[in-house]
């Protein structure tokens, strides 16, 4: 849900234009009229056009974010373009045309009238789309047609004359309709739901079974090591972890959503991990780590939801439970840089590391790695301290005040 609404955010702008740029022209041909011939074929021209650039942009998204095959991102960008382009540009405006009782109203659907021109031109944009992914201009343009071609469908519906300023002012409500809920729908939200629905499990088996055993690893975690998880979710890294440290090692899987602890109970008994202990007590964590301190502490997407006092706490807590040698690895999501969310949404990165090494770290690395985040893999950042020399001062009794239901399905 979020990256959906980190997408719709995104794409606002260029939504907002293509729909003010559809009203201004309504406007104007309102007042010079508009014949119901010119007006269709007006609708003609812009209705395949765009099916083409929805094609793109919904395969795009879709590629952009994990989708995996040709078939599957034609079938994707086809059901998307086809389908909510005749929603958009055909169902609303024959439903405002029915409400408002306009003379010449049908229902028109380019997919059978025009098959010929509409389903090849679908296919096209998502085959580019496959090898070029991109999105924000062609939805722009797909927002700018499908409001174009509402527009002229409902105008041939009139049958031409002028438009009265109730009209117009019906008319772009109906337009609104069809334009930023099938277009946001079709070129956002549908491609993130069929990621999620055809390439998440391959996606997620392939992280938990390989690329994550290789980034913990990459992290020095060796077979026998005691690490902690802080903030676990699901277990996307904690799951790999155990993989890694294999039955003489011990993972402490840090978690307090129940949310959350259920699907990770549950993905431990779907894969049969027995090495991983959860714990929702910060402070029976904290004091049993003296006798048994860890080779690498992990605190990945979640520092965000922490104010700062907390983080300063937490630090310090870590410190004292991390062995000499150990490392201490972050992940600073929602950053200034990086979709703001929360604590760190007016902290940069170099905030962050700021923070960290001021509670008795020292960066030993800073790397460019794939990380898990959502239902998929995508670029981030790790930030790998060491303890540094001189300890800074602590403080007492701490159990974080946290929510770690990060952006992870379970």
């Amino acid at each position: 849900m979020l990256k959906v609404l980190l997408e719709l955010k995104k794409h606002a702008p260029f939504t907002a234009f293509g729909t003010f740029t559809g009203i201004v022209i309504m406007a104007a041909l309102s007042q010079s009229g508009i014949s119901e011939a010119a007006a269709d074929r007006l609708f003609w021209f812009f209705h395949p056009v765009h099916v083409l650039l929805s094609a793109l942009v919904t395969a795009g998204m879709y590629r952009r974010h994990g989708g995996q095959g040709v078939a599957a991102t034609l079938i994707v960008g086809y059901v998307g373009s086809v389908g909510i382009a005749t929603l958009s540009d055909n169902l609303i405006p024959f439903a405002g045309e029915w409400m408002l009782n306009m003379p010449n109203r049908g229902l028109h659907l380019g997919f059978i009238e025009k098959w010929w021109l509409v389903n090849p031109l679908a296919l096209l944009g998502a085959l580019i789309a496959f090898g070029r992914p991109r999105t924000q201009f062609p939805h722009a343009g797909h927002v700018l047609l499908s409001t174009w071609a509402s527009l002229f469908h409902m105008m041939a519906a009139m049958g031409g004359g002028e438009i009265g300023a109730t009209t117009i002012v019906l008319m772009g409500t109906f337009l609104f309709l069809a334009v930023w809920l099938p277009c946001c729908t079709s070129d956002i939200v549908f491609p993130l739901v069929a990621v999620l629905a055809v390439s998440g499990p391959k996606a997620r088996r392939q992280w938990l079974d390989a690329t994550g055993c290789e980034l913990v690893r990459s992290l020095g975690v060796q077979p026998g090591d005691r690490v902690l998880d802080f903030g676990c979710n699901w277990g996307a890294y904690a799951i790999p972890l155990a993989q890694t440290v294999g039955s003489g090692g011990e993972v402490v899987a840090v978690e307090r959503n129940p949310k959350a602890i259920r699907a990770l109970r549950r993905n431990l008994e779907k894969r049969a991990v027995r090495n991983i202990r959860i714990a929702e007590d910060w402070a029976a964590v904290r004091g049993a780590a003296g006798a048994r301190p860890f080779q690498a502490i992990l605190l990945f997407d979640v520092l965000h939801m922490m104010p700062a006092d907390g983080r300063a706490r937490l630090y310090a807590d870590v410190r004292e439970m991390l062995a000499d040698v150990g490392r201490l690895a972050i992940h600073p999501k929602h950053t200034r840089e990086n979709q703001p969310a929360r604590h760190f949404s007016s902290c940069s990165e170099a905030d962050v590391q700021a923070e960290i090494e001021s509670a008795g770290f020292r960066l030993a690395e800073r790397r460019e790695v794939r990380l898990w985040h959502g239902h998929d893999q995508e670029a981030g950042c790790l930030l790998i301290f060491a303890k540094a020399s001189v300890p800074k001062t602590t403080e007492a009794d701490f159990s974080p005040s946290y929510d770690t239901s990060k952006p992870q399905s379970a």
